[in-house]
């Protein structure tokens, strides 16, 4: 299963990648919105991990353009900044 993590803390994005890798998956990291857009539009990912507060492109924003362009896959965003952003 390949992954994409769209991740700006550099120390969160690394761990995650740490730690599927050595579940047996393979993942790729971005740490902008728009870095996350382009790979998301390149590479069939099976799952899209996505952070929402994000430079260059929220990761709301990120998943509304996916959905629209035909880019179905499924995703995981981070539910604290998903709370802060709802309320």
């Amino acid at each position: 299963m390949r992954i994409l993590i769209v991740e700006d803390e550099k120390k969160t994005g690394t761990h995650l990648r740490k730690g599927l890798s050595e579940a047996g998956f393979i993942s790729d990291l971005a740490d902008n919105g728009e870095d996350g857009l382009d790979a998301a539009s390149t590479i069939a990912y099976e799952l899209i991990i996505l952070d929402v507060m994000l430079p260059r492109r929220d990761g709301l924003s990120v998943s509304h353009v996916c959905e629209a362009t035909g880019i179905r896959r499924p995703s995981s965003c981070s539910p604290r900044e998903t709370r802060s952003r709802i309320e």
